[in-house]
C-alpha cells in the first residue's frame, strides 16, 4: 500500500528488510503528517488484515500482529533524509522541523503533549474485566488516551495486545472500550494516579 508520494508535501518513508527506504501511500503519508503536527504521540494504520503503529517519539513502525518493526523517516521533497536524529536536534538542526514542512532551521514545535512517564504518574485509564476488576492501562496507552482526552476529542483508537480499540465516547465515566474486530465492549474509567500495579494491558 505504499507507492509515489504528492508534490509539495513531506515524504514519510519506511525502512525495508534490505535496508533500502520506500514512500508511504500518499493518503497514509498525509495522516502521519497530521498525527504529527496535532503532536499525538502516535498514529495507527489499518491495511486489509494488518493494523501498523508508528511512534513518532521514535520514529519506529510496528507491525501489531506479528511485532516486527522497521524504522520510518521523514523528509521535505528534495531534501537530504530527516529522520529521528533530525528530529532531536529541533531548531538548531539544519533540517528544519517536519511539523512545519520548512527547512533551513525553522523552530520545532513541541506543543503540550505528556509522555507516557508524566501521564502515568498523574492519571490511569483502567478498563474493567470479565471478573469485575479494574485494570489499568499501560503508560503507552495512557499516554495516548490522555492527550486525546485533554484534546476533547471525542473518541481515541488505541492498539493492545495486538488488537485495534476504539475508546468512545471519550470521558472520565460512561467510556466504552470497543474492540473493532468482533464490536465487543467494556467499560473505561479514568482516575487519579495510584500505586503501581503489576497488571496492565
Amino acid at each position: 500500500f505504499f507507492s509515489e508520494t504528492m508534490d509539495g508535501r513531506n515524504v514519510w518513508e519506511y525502512e525495508c528488510s534490505d535496508g533500502s527506504w520506500k514512500e508511504y501511500d500518499p493518503i497514509w503519508a498525509q495522516e502521519l503528517q497530521e498525527a504529527y503536527e496535532a503532536n499525538e504521540l502516535q498514529h495507527i494504520i489499518s491495511h486489509k488484515n494488518d493494523v501498523y503503529i508508528v511512534t513518532f517519539s521514535s520514529m519506529l513502525q510496528k507491525n501489531a500482529q506479528t511485532g516486527k518493526i522497521r524504522r520510518v523517516r521523514v523528509r521535505s521533497p528534495g531534501s537530504f533524509d530527516f529522520d529521528a536524529q533530525a528530529m532531536s536536534r529541533g531548531a538548531s538542526g539544519a533540517m528544519g522541523s517536519p511539523r512545519s514542512g520548512k527547512s533551513n532551521g525553522s523552530s520545532m514545535s513541541t506543543g503540550t503533549v505528556k509522555r507516557p512517564d508524566d501521564v502515568r504518574d498523574s492519571v490511569r485509564w483502567e478498563v474493567q474485566d470479565d471478573k469485575g476488576r479494574w485494570v489499568p492501562f499501560d503508560r503507552e496507552s495512557t499516554a495516548i488516551v490522555e492527550n486525546a482526552f485533554m484534546q476533547k476529542k471525542a473518541e481515541v483508537t488505541v492498539v493492545q495486545n495486538g488488537y485495534s480499540y476504539k475508546l468512545m465516547p471519550l470521558k472520565e465515566t460512561g467510556c466504552q472500550r470497543v474492540n473493532l474486530a468482533t464490536g465487543h465492549g467494556r467499560p473505561v474509567q479514568r482516575t487519579n494516579a495510584q500505586a503501581p500495579d503489576n497488571t496492565t494491558i
